[in-house]
C-alpha cells in the first residue's frame, strides 16, 4: 500500500508540474488566462510557448505583454507578444499553425493546406509580415518612433514552409519557433538603447492595452472577420495618374502610407496616398497599389 500511494503521488506530481510551473510565470499573471484554457487554444498556446523560449531574457532586464489591443483609428490591432528589450521592441507575430504554408513577402494572403482524407483543404489567412508591419505602425504612435522595433513572425514546429520566400535581408524574419532563442539572440547582440528606466516607462504605458474587457476582445476579432469578407474601400472609380503633367509641366507627387486594408478588386494591398502637388494637391486617397492596372481608389472622407 505504501508502495502504490508513493506510486500516485510521483505520478501526481509529474502530471501537475507544467500547471505549477505556468503559474510562476509572468505569461500567467498578466494574462490571467487559466492553465486549461491555454492548453485548450492554440493561439494561446502558441504565444505562450514563444513566450518559454524567451523568458530568460526577464533575468537581463527585459519586460514581456501579451495580447495588447493598439488603437488604430477607429479600430484597434492586436499584438500577439512583445518583447521589451534593452536593444529595443521585439514584436512577435505568433502562428500556431500545422500543415503546408504557402506565401512570399509580397503575397496579400498566404495560404495553410491541410491533408483531409484522400484530399487537402486550403485556407487563406492574410500575409503576416504586413500584419505585424502594421502593428507596429499604430505601435509606434503610442511610443513615438525613436524606439527600434522589430518584426518577428513566428510559425510553429509543427508546420512545414513547402514554398515561404522572403527577401534574406529584410529586417523582419519569418521563423519557426524551434528558432526563436537562436534568432532573438543574434537580433539582441547589439549595443542597449533603452534604460531600465524607459523599458518601464514603455512597459507601462502599453500595459493598460493588455487588460481589456472581453468584449473588446470579441469586437477586434468581429472587425477582423468583416474586413476580411468586406473591404472598406468601395465604389471603383478611374485612378489619376500617379504622375499627371499640366501645361506648366507641373507634375503630381505624393507619399503613400500602407494600411490593413485589401483591394477588393484583386486583392493587392491598399494604400493611403496622400498628394502633396499637381491637381491633387491637399487629397488623400485609397489607392490599390497594383494602380494603373487596378483601377481601385476612394476618397479618404
Amino acid at each position: 500500500m505504501i508502495i502504490a500511494a508513493i506510486i500516485v503521488i510521483i505520478i501526481v506530481i509529474i502530471v501537475t508540474a507544467p500547471e505549477r510551473e505556468y503559474k510562476k510565470t509572468n505569461y500567467c499573471k498578466l494574462t490571467h488566462n487559466t492553465y486549461q484554457k491555454v492548453r485548450s487554444d492554440l493561439g494561446l498556446f502558441g504565444e505562450y510557448m514563444c513566450y518559454k523560449y524567451l523568458m530568460d531574457y526577464e533575468k537581463v532586464g527585459a519586460r514581456f505583454l501579451f495580447n495588447i489591443y493598439i488603437p488604430r483609428d477607429d479600430t484597434t490591432t492586436e499584438i500577439d507578444v512583445l518583447m521589451i528589450h534593452p536593444t529595443g521592441l521585439y514584436v512577435l507575430e505568433s502562428k500556431n499553425y500545422s500543415g503546408w504554408i504557402f506565401g512570399t513577402d509580397t503575397n496579400t494572403y498566404w495560404t495553410q493546406t491541410l491533408p483531409q482524407g484522400n484530399r487537402s483543404i486550403k485556407e487563406k489567412f492574410l500575409n503576416p509580415v504586413i500584419q505585424n508591419n502594421s502593428h507596429i505602425k499604430y505601435l509606434k504612435r503610442l511610443i513615438g518612433e525613436g524606439v527600434p522595433c522589430n518584426n518577428i513572425v513566428v510559425f510553429s514546429e509543427r508546420c512545414t514552409f513547402k514554398n515561404v520566400t522572403v527577401n534574406p535581408n529584410a529586417e523582419y524574419k519569418v521563423i519557426k519557433r524551434n528558432f526563436l532563442r537562436q534568432t532573438i539572440a543574434e537580433m539582441t547582440n547589439k549595443a542597449a538603447v533603452l534604460a531600465p528606466n524607459q523599458i518601464e516607462d514603455i512597459f507601462n504605458t502599453l500595459y493598460p492595452y493588455s487588460q481589456v474587457t472581453e468584449e473588446a476582445k470579441q469586437a477586434h476579432i468581429q472587425n477582423i472577420n468583416q474586413r476580411i469578407s468586406q473591404p472598406p474601400v468601395q465604389s471603383p472609380v478611374p485612378v489619376p495618374s500617379a504622375t499627371v503633367k499640366t501645361d506648366e509641366a507641373v507634375t503630381d507627387t505624393f507619399s503613400d502610407e500602407s494600411t490593413d486594408f485589401f483591394c477588393p478588386d484583386c486583392g493587392a494591398a491598399i494604400v493611403l496616398r496622400t498628394f502633396q502637388s499637381g491637381q491633387n494637391a491637399g487629397k488623400q486617397m485609397y489607392c490599390c497599389i497594383n494602380s494603373p492596372k487596378c483601377g481601385y481608389i476612394k476618397d479618404k472622407n
